[in-house]
């Protein structure tokens, strides 16, 4: 591996990023703040009624403003100075943070730097943080449980998953 590229084990709760290939340019994050998953299927749920919530009109719960404000701390918005040095995708990341919920956008090419940020970060704020780029598989980074075996079972809903990202203008 030459750095860029990034072992494609489902790991739970390590902060190893996966991608097999580059096909895309950038890898999404969920974050939201609530009752702390005892498995991937509750992760899920969770994220559904954070989605289901979700208005762009809300702002950000102070939890998941001060996730924004953390990960932000150690590098900045794309859309500010000093930006271009950003892991981050897209911006203001501000723009996609609402109620409880919060994505995070990362570029493939740093993923092996930010997902360790992205986890300590959920980990002290208590929030709850997946990876659901894989439409056959979900990795919960945060809170760490035991491995679930390759999910499947509400990767129908992949494409409603991240309906709410990027629509703030």
């Amino acid at each position: 591996m030459d750095g860029h590229e990034v072992d494609r084990r489902i790991v739970v709760g390590t902060g190893r990023s996966t991608c097999d290939t580059l096909s895309t340019v950038s890898w999404v994050y969920s974050v939201y703040e609530g009752p702390q998953p005892k498995s991937v299927d509750d992760a899920l749920d969770g994220m559904s009624r954070a989605e289901e919530a979700f208005d762009r009109n809300d702002p950000p719960t102070a939890t998941i403003r001060e996730f924004v404000e953390a990960i932000l701390a150690q590098w900045p918005d794309i859309t500010e100075e000093g930006g271009e040095a950003s892991p981050w995708s897209d911006g203001p990341m501000m723009n996609n943070a609402a109620g409880m919920a919060l994505l995070v956008g990362v570029s493939l090419s740093r993923l092996a730097e930010a997902e360790p940020l992205l986890i300590s970060v959920a980990r002290r704020l208590g929030v709850v943080l997946l990876d659901t780029n894989d439409g056959d598989q979900v990795r919960l980074l945060v809170p760490e449980i035991a491995p679930s075996p390759p999910w499947s079972a509400s990767a129908s809903t992949g494409s409603s998953r991240r309906k709410w990202y990027g629509r703030k203008g």
